[in-house]
């Protein structure tokens, strides 16, 4: 039998939908939806996760909207492709600018495009 400790783990890609718990001044505020920005840890030895809260504002520092998260107090419930266009659009507008956040708004700039383009072009009647 193995112990939860000596088993590997399965590191979080970036851009992951995750919930986790969201802390406020040191006191849970409760668990909201949280995109993964990268692994945090001293010396790349990823010991958690970088998270932002995506709809407490954007991923800039001192909106409280940036967190961090250890394995396993964040459950991974989907990506950017399960998201509407409209939820996208709003990542992608809150990540813009954000060094941190560079890389869930390239992939989430992408997403957004491809399905804004995908229902664009089921109707005919809107000018491109």
């Amino acid at each position: 039998m193995t112990s939860t400790a000596n088993q590997a783990r399965t590191a979080l890609p970036v851009g992951t939908v995750v919930r986790a718990t969201r802390f406020r001044r040191g006191s849970a505020v409760g668990t909201y939806k949280a995109i993964v920005l990268g692994p945090y840890g001293p010396d790349g030895s990823a010991s958690g996760y970088r998270l932002w809260f995506f709809r407490a504002g954007a991923a800039r520092a001192g909106t409280g909207a940036l967190g961090l998260a250890f394995h396993g107090e964040a459950t991974a419930i989907g990506s950017l492709d399960g998201m509407s266009e409209r939820t996208l659009r709003a990542v992608v507008q809150g990540s813009n600018g954000c060094s941190e956040a560079h890389s869930v708004w390239m992939e989430a700039s992408k997403v957004w495009m491809r399905k804004r383009a995908a229902r664009r072009a089921g109707r005919e009647d809107i000018p491109a």
